[in-house]
């Protein structure tokens, strides 16, 4: 019995040794495995770089000397990524815009920049600029930095997507329908006129001062905010983050159009002209501040269209999107669109009018100015263009 268990015991022995060597060998083959591994990821990662600098990068500027090579000039420090945007702020210094830089390769058709991963061409000739949109056709792609802009209020609305993209052209019918509403859009906009008049005591003879830029502001807003959603809209309020950082209590169509104004005035920074726009990224105050009045202003916006009020633009439209199948995310920005579409021109067109209206030298004084267009603009029925061509 002793020397069974001696001989059971070796055995014991040389089993335990067997399993350390296969637990090494199996230790040893991890680390073999985990080696490669990460030798082959590190592989894979460089070669997918490599393809995405050759795509992003060095492709762009081989297409720049290609064109280069063609006569066609570039502006002057183009730069994948930021494009030529430290030039343009250079621009605004003196007063002038992007465009501004294309007059400094004068004397030819096409002039070249980069924006982006791309080089865009852009065409200085009104024959070569024709020539241009008949060969393209129909098909606009309606890449635009704006959609990082005022654009992320309504990112899904028509203006931003592809003229080929899906219910492109059915949404365009829709809106096109609504052209037809424009004696209903004078209605609303007289009478919200004369409510606005008498709020600011302006007919009742007291000659009392006012501001018109804020009577005009309230007018426009209220007056496409019940154009689109209907007369409730103006009892809506929202809480939105002002520029000094504090909450404050206004209503819908005003925060929809302040929200709308600070995006574009934001969005001249520089880091927001860049591709790939930082606008969005919580970095700054601004940027913070813009996101979450976009997102008060569009979760209110989003419980209006789940019961829009009866025979509205904003009805029309989400019925008859629905009833083909286009999402209602898609409406909803199709309806942001045009309520602040014109808003802050509207105003602008107004007050210079109004300035204008004042000037005797031009109008040879306001009575015969009033004897001559007042007639035009009562009329309800009478067509806009029959206001542009008028001869007064």
């Amino acid at each position: 019995m002793l020397i069974y268990y001696r001989i059971n015991e070796r055995i014991i022995q040389l089993n335990k040794g067997k399993k350390k060597i296969i637990i090494i060998i199996i230790i040893i083959k991890q680390k073999t495995n985990l080696f490669m591994f990460i030798i082959i990821s590190i592989l894979i990662l460089v070669f997918i770089f490599g393809l995405l600098l050759w795509k992003a990068v060095i492709s762009v500027y081989i297409l720049k000397r290609f064109y280069e090579k063609q006569g066609i000039p570039f502006v002057n420090d183009c730069h994948v990524v930021i494009g030529a945007e430290l030039e343009v702020s250079k621009l605004f210094k003196k007063n002038k815009t992007h465009d501004w830089l294309s007059l400094q390769k004068s004397g030819n058709d096409l002039i070249g920049t980069i924006r982006g991963f791309s080089v865009q061409l852009f065409a200085v000739d009104p024959e070569i600029s024709l020539q241009l949109i008949h060969n393209a056709g129909t098909n606009v792609e309606r890449d635009t930095p704006a959609l990082h802009s005022f654009g992320r209020l309504s990112p899904n609305a028509i203006t931003f997507k592809p003229s080929d993209g899906p219910f492109f052209k059915e949404r365009k019918l829709v809106l096109q329908r609504i052209q037809k509403e424009t004696s209903k859009l004078n209605e609303i906009a007289f009478s919200t006129a004369e409510d606005y008049l008498s709020k600011y005591e302006i007919n009742n003879g007291s000659n009392k001062e006012f501001d018109v830029k804020e009577l005009l502001a309230g007018w426009t807003r209220e007056t496409s905010g019940t154009f689109i959603w209907g007369t409730k809209v103006s009892d809506i309020c929202v809480k939105i983050i002002n520029e000094h950082g504090n909450i404050e209590s206004m209503k819908l169509m005003t925060a929809l159009n302040l929200t709308f104004t600070d995006l574009r005035f934001y969005s001249h920074e520089i880091w927001n002209r860049i591709f790939f726009p930082l606008s969005s990224l919580p970095i700054t105050f601004e940027a913070r501040r813009l996101s979450s009045n976009i997102d008060t202003v569009i979760k209110e916006i989003d419980k209006i269209i789940i019961n829009p009020e009866p025979n509205s633009i904003a009805e029309y439209v989400i019925k008859s999107n629905s009833q083909i199948g286009i999402p209602a995310k898609y409406s909803r920005d199709d309806l942001i669109a045009a309520t602040v579409a014109g808003l802050d021109t509207v105003k602008s067109a107004t007050m210079s009018t109004i300035w204008f209206c004042s000037m005797k030298v031009i109008f040879i004084g306001e009575i015969w100015f009033w004897k001559n267009f007042k007639p035009l603009i009562l009329n309800l029925s009478i067509k806009f263009l029959t206001l542009l061509i008028a001869n007064i």
